[in-house]
């Protein structure tokens, strides 16, 4: 197994803040009374900003937001996942959002390491919905596909081509239930 990569913003308590920039964050989307409980930078290898991870409240549960700016080796993404499940934890998120428009990632990766150990943890806590925006990128399409087919078969997973679409899904879904 791939062990993740230590990202020093992640593991160092999180002191630095970080805030949405227009990738990040789409203009366009606007979710009336959300709160924003916390959000932390994702560096890459070199220390370049690569994402965030935030968790954000509206009311009917916490939500573990994941924004990619860009392509991120499987190491990065798995070590920003496990801080990711810190606060997935620490929050008792219901609802996940992956954004990673902008961004490609190496899913076939990921695939066993999401089955084996973040899916079976995150439906300990009681999540109720996941949301992937993806990338057009052809080559995350089958893998993509493996993953949903895999997790939606425990929970409600939906793919997006945009943020705002996303969302508006997830905060359905949440307040279904």
């Amino acid at each position: 197994m791939v062990e993740p990569q230590q990202n020093p913003a992640l593991t160092s308590g999180g002191s630095t803040p970080f805030s949405y920039d227009q990738k990040a964050a789409p203009a366009d989307v606007a979710v009336a009374n959300v709160a924003l409980l916390v959000t932390r930078p994702v560096l890459g290898p070199n220390g370049e900003p690569i994402g965030t991870i935030s968790i954000e409240d509206e009311g009917t549960g916490a939500i573990l937001i994941a924004r990619w700016l860009m392509r991120c080796p499987h190491e990065v993404v798995m070590g920003a996942f496990l801080f990711g499940m810190e606060l997935f934890e620490q929050y008792s998120c219901v609802a996940f959002i992956n954004y990673g428009l902008e961004a490609a990632s190496e899913w076939n990766e990921l695939i066993p390491w999401l089955e084996y150990d973040i899916l079976p943890r995150s439906l300990t806590i009681g999540i109720r919905a996941v949301a992937i925006v993806h990338s057009t990128d052809p080559s995350e399409g089958l893998a993509l596909y493996q993953v949903m087919h895999y997790v939606s078969q425990h929970v409600p997973m939906q793919a997006f081509g945009d943020y705002a679409t996303a969302r508006r899904w997830v905060s359905n879904q949440l307040a279904a239930k």
